[in-house]
């Protein structure tokens, strides 16, 4: 019985994570009903940059995201890149820790300056401690889901330069509450 529990377990895995590879391996060509550039940037490079808990307590959800940026820059670059620029990543692994975190903004903000436009972050706790400091240095960051605080300011009234991708979750409970009473 144990055998045949690893061997459903194994199909199981193969299921999960080789099919959706062999899918991505089946896709042709990106949709072609892409906005055409405006401007040619051949011979340019973009440049991600981002840090955060690349070993600490949220790795298990950070990792996936760069691995993902890493997936994106190879896709685009094989295919042109943006407007035929290459684009490229500088990252960080500040272990979860705010003084590292701390460290890293301090020194990509000295090392990249003004080429600096879009810091991509992980964790909450990285955008809270650098919300203040972004605003004074004008620099837009990315979050994938942000704190109150992190987005809002201790207020929670306040918008400031970091956006996240997916709503805060009292905002995603709230919209499911509006859909369950609707």
């Amino acid at each position: 019985m144990r055998k045949v529990s690893l061997l459903v377990v194994l199909a199981l895995l193969v299921g999960l994570f080789a099919l959706p590879t062999f899918a991505q391996d089946e896709m042709m060509e990106y949709p072609s009903d892409l906005t055409e550039c405006e401007v040619d940037l051949t011979g340019e490079t973009i440049t991600l940059y981002h840090f955060g808990d690349l070993s600490g307590a949220y790795a298990f959800i950070t990792q996936p995201i760069v691995s993902a940026l890493e997936d994106a820059v190879a896709y685009w670059n094989n295919h042109g890149g943006v407007c035929g620029a290459e684009l490229t990543q500088i990252f960080e692994d500040t272990g979860g820790d705010l003084e590292a975190t701390q460290s890293a903004y301090d020194r990509f903000t000295s090392e990249y300056g003004s080429d600096l436009d879009v810091l991509i972050l992980y964790a909450s706790g990285d955008a809270e401690l650098l919300r203040e400091q972004l605003a004074e240095d004008e620099i837009v960051a990315v979050i994938s889901a942000g704190s109150v605080e992190g987005l809002y300011g201790e207020d929670g009234q306040t918008p400031g330069w970091l956006f996240a991708s997916n709503p805060l979750y009292g905002s995603q409970f709230g919209n499911f509450c509006q859909y369950v009473a609707d």
